[in-house]
């Protein structure tokens, strides 16, 4: 890193698309932060996996782990126990090397070590060996053990099979390559021969993607399985190098909108691990181990991106946008049109909503933006959901300063990729029209409350109770005070606002003051 101060002065003289993406996906999981400091959503494994993973990514990057950023994430980890988390011991991959966990590393390796021989917490797709040997290589603390590594390295051993390598993984065999290659055992050339030519083998290119297995995931393990210590720079693996580094393309190409990635889990997890926020922060990782093996300033360069973004890009206005899921064609149109100005930060429910996320606990936060953009449709008015948002952005006491709303006639149909032939215009300004949906909602309330009625079941009668309740709130609070105002206020018609290029819309927008 360049150390003068008086002339010549450039540390990064460009910025690479991987670190600027790299850069993205991390403000991303930042701001992804529940409000009690963990990530991933509320069901346990989720939020236990998920902020383990994100705390990992944001120490990589730089992050210092006293930070107020990851301090309550750290306190939730730091409590759980075997009783509340099963495999609560993966903690001790984010703890290692900060010496204030010491002790919490060297009890839940003891805990490993004592237990998953004998299966508890173990799971195929990442046995517990693997992870222990991590420990112990990594590890920059003296720990006082009751193990050593050569008794590790043996439990490790014990499941190498010649024709599948361990678990017919390449993840796992990546793994084992890396932290094995250079210690002392039993066969070790053969194995190692044999196992760099069964993730070798694995490796296939189909459709310009280039993957070792059919998860996205499973090869960002494999990545920075390889990448984080030194046995890629070895002059013979050369053509493995390669491989890796068409793995990590793809990888990167595969981000979505510049910012994040999804995937399943690779160790499973019964649909109960979130697909984006922890996938993003596993391939961040995995990114930052390829680059950084390649041109250990890559870190240099994302550090270079987040401070010159909270510098310069800072957005000015926060805007969600709310419409019905029919009109999303009409929704892309001012989405891209408010994303190319500078300052406003746009959020839509599709897209920034996370995997499990409770859709209430999201729109509760609708509150906070500065503008709430409505695409007012005849499918709006009509979608219990958006009905919901609306009685978010109504409980607001300044909801009339925040409040944008488009009309959406018929005509605007030309705007749809698919044009339905249905009606999609909002019929709201004459009394009449307004008092048919009125009259619609009611017809949904009877129709719920009579299909409730014929249920035997009081559990289930008091379940299907709550959207009964909702509708009930949609026709005695919500939707006549919505519908009078917006017929009053004579909101922008779609066709205007587009011709405009939503000129309106983004003069009180920018206009306005925090």
């Amino acid at each position: 890193m360049n150390s003068y101060f008086s002339i010549g002065t450039t540390v990064i003289e460009k910025q690479t698309e991987a670190a600027r993406v790299v850069a993205n996906a991390v403000k991303w999981l930042i701001s992804k932060q529940n409000e009690d400091g963990t990530w991933g959503a509320s069901q346990e494994l989720d939020r236990f996996i998920t902020t383990n993973h994100v705390v990992m990514t944001l120490l990589s990057i730089g992050v210092p782990s006293d930070s107020k950023l990851l301090s309550r994430a750290f306190d939730y980890l730091n409590k759980l126990t075997d009783n509340e988390m099963l495999t609560f011991f993966w903690r001790a991959g984010t703890f290692l090397n900060i010496s204030r966990y010491n002790g919490t590393v060297s009890s839940d390796m003891e805990y490993i070590w004592e237990n998953c021989r004998r299966g508890t917490g173990t799971h195929k797709d990442y046995p517990a060996p693997f992870f222990l040997l991590k420990l112990l290589r990594f590890s920059k603390e003296k720990l006082t053990l009751s193990f050593t590594q050569e008794e590790v390295l043996a439990w490790v051993l014990e499941d190498w099979k010649d024709d599948k390598c361990w678990y017919d993984r390449t993840s796992i065999a990546s793994m084992a390559l890396a932290l094995i290659y250079d210690l002392d055992f039993t066969n070790n050339e053969s194995i190692i021969k044999i196992t760099k030519a069964y993730i070798k083998n694995h490796f296939h290119f189909d459709n310009g993607v280039a993957s070792f297995s059919d998860q996205i995931l499973d090869d960002s393990y494999l990545v920075f399985n390889l990448c984080e210590n030194g046995y890629l720079l070895q002059a013979d693996n050369a053509d493995l190098l390669d491989l890796i580094s068409n793995i990590a393309t793809s990888i990167l190409g595969q981000v979505r909108e510049d910012t994040y990635w999804t995937g399943k889990p690779p160790f499973g997890g019964g649909g109960q691990i979130g697909e984006y926020i922890y996938p993003t922060a596993v391939i961040v990782r995995a990114l930052l181990s390829f680059y950084c093996l390649l041109d250990p300033t890559f870190l240099n360069e994302v550090a270079a991106h987040l401070v010159e973004s909270s510098l310069v890009e800072s957005p000015k206005h926060t805007v969600f946008i709310s419409y019905s899921s029919k009109e999303t064609d009409l929704a892309d149109i001012v989405d891209e049109k408010l994303k190319k100005v500078n300052g406003i930060k746009v959020t839509r429910y599709t897209r920034d909503v996370d995997y499990r996320e409770n859709f209430k606990d999201f729109m509760k936060r609708v509150k906070k933006h500065d503008f709430v953009v409505m695409l007012i449709s005849d499918s709006f008015i009509k979608s219990q959901a958006c009905m919901f948002e609306v009685g978010e952005v109504l409980t607001d006491e300044g909801f009339k300063k925040k409040l944008l709303f488009i009309v959406v006639s018929d005509s605007d149909k030309q705007y749809i990729i698919t044009p339905p032939k249905r009606p999609i215009g909002a019929k709201i300004y004459s009394p009449t029209d307004r008092s048919k949906y009125v009259l619609y909602w009611q017809n949904q309330y009877k129709r719920l409350k009579a299909s409730i009625d014929l249920i035997e079941s009081s559990e289930a009668k008091i379940e299907l109770s709550k959207p009964l309740r909702e509708i009930r709130r949609i026709i005695d609070h919500d939707l006549s005070p919505f519908l009078e105002y917006v017929s009053e206020c004579r909101g922008l018609s779609f066709d205007a606002a587009y011709n405009s290029e939503f000129s309106d819309l983004l003069s009180v927008i920018e206009c306005s003051e925090k």
